[in-house]
């Protein structure tokens, strides 16, 4: 049996669910998904994303990995490498899958610009790899070789991040996976201060929730909510909504992220609302943000503002603070909040908050 391992050097934002803390992952992905080949199941070619989940916000400009690739029923195999982003320094051994069932490949890449957010994941490489019915293969950690990402920090300087893995076995039945739902509708509407998202599905059997998502550019977005899917069945249109109690003035972009239990996700296409700030909106700025321990608000001059809000990234009230008359700087605390995004406001005028 020959495996085919096609490994694609990539630096693609992906949106889920955030996560806590520093992992590495491969996920499983859909055609389209990747940076170079898809998945096709057709021909036993299955793709799979390497996931990182950074501890530290800034941005990513080189990254080294070892893996062993463990051929369990044998076999030979060939590598090709392709970088998408950062410049290709990696070393693939292609001589020892066929002899002593372990592939070596060490993908690493420097003269990368990649944004990253703590807690927030993004694919970094793709692996694609051919595998008959009933074969598998195993991806170890190169215990001779540390995993790292080097990141540039906003406030100047730098520093590595060494992300844990989990050993993870890929298999035929990998393939095996339920469709994804079908779209049949996804809207969104302005409702007075809200941005009211609908959406209706069919044909949704095996089926775990939705990620509802936004986005202030359209490129980077974050997860606002959960919402769990319906028992639902074939043939037969669910339908969903939910409300976003605090979009941000301007633009904002929304998407649905589908998820099965299994893993599998697709997405939806992508909506757009525009929110304009009234005639009263307050004049405020954040800094430092992205913010660690406290953050500066500093008030125009005039402004009428009695109190101003600091929310949940879905509009969830975490505290109110009132501002004295003729204040015009307050220093937010930000101590025993999570990692993430947070929304500021005052009066109309709503700005994101990143904790890191």
């Amino acid at each position: 049996m020959l495996y085919k391992i096609i490994l694609c050097l990539s630096l693609l934002a992906t949106a889920s669910s955030t996560l806590s803390g520093q992992s590495l992952d491969w996920v499983f992905l859909e055609p389209g998904e990747g940076c170079g080949p898809d998945t096709d199941c057709s021909v036993g070619q299955q793709c799979y994303g390497l996931s990182y989940t950074p501890s530290l916000t800034g941005t990513a400009t080189s990254y080294t990995f070892g893996f062993l690739a463990n051929c369990v029923n044998g076999g030979s195999a060939s590598l090709l490498g392709s970088s998408c982003t950062m410049t290709d320094n990696t070393d693939l051994d292609d001589s020892f899958c066929g002899g002593f069932n372990v592939l070596q490949f060490q993908p690493s890449g420097n003269t990368g610009s990649l944004a990253v957010t703590a807690g927030v994941p993004v694919i970094l490489h793709q692996v694609c790899l051919t595998l008959g019915v009933g074969e598998s293969m195993s991806f170890d950690e190169d215990v001779a070789l540390s995993l790292t990402v080097s990141i540039n920090l906003p406030g100047g300087g730098s520093d590595t991040d060494e992300p844990a893995y989990t050993t993870f076995t890929s298999t035929s039945a990998d393939c095996d996976v339920a469709l994804p739902v079908s779209w049949e509708s996804f809207t969104a509407r302005q409702v007075d201060k809200t941005a009211r998202l609908d959406w209706a599905v069919s044909d949704e059997t095996d089926h775990d929730y939705y990620s509802v998502e936004w986005s202030a550019d359209g490129l980077n977005f974050s997860p606002l909510a959960t919402v769990r899917a319906a028992i639902g069945q074939q043939g037969v249109t669910s339908s969903y909504s939910f409300d976003h109690l605090a979009p941000a003035p301007g633009t904002n972009y929304y998407r649905l992220r589908q998820v099965d239990f299994g893993g599998t996700y697709s997405y939806s296409t992508v909506e757009m609302l525009t929110f304009t700030p009234s005639v009263t909106e307050q004049g405020f700025s954040l800094f430092p943000n992205p913010a660690s321990e406290e953050a500066q608000l500093l008030l125009s001059d005039g402004h009428s503002a009695q109190t101003f809000s600091l929310m949940t990234v879905t509009g969830k009230l975490i505290r109110t603070v009132n501002i004295r008359a003729g204040q015009a700087r307050i220093t937010l605390s930000l101590e025993g909040l999570p990692k993430g995004v947070y929304l500021v406001r005052v009066g109309e005028e709503v700005k994101q908050l990143v904790k890191q």
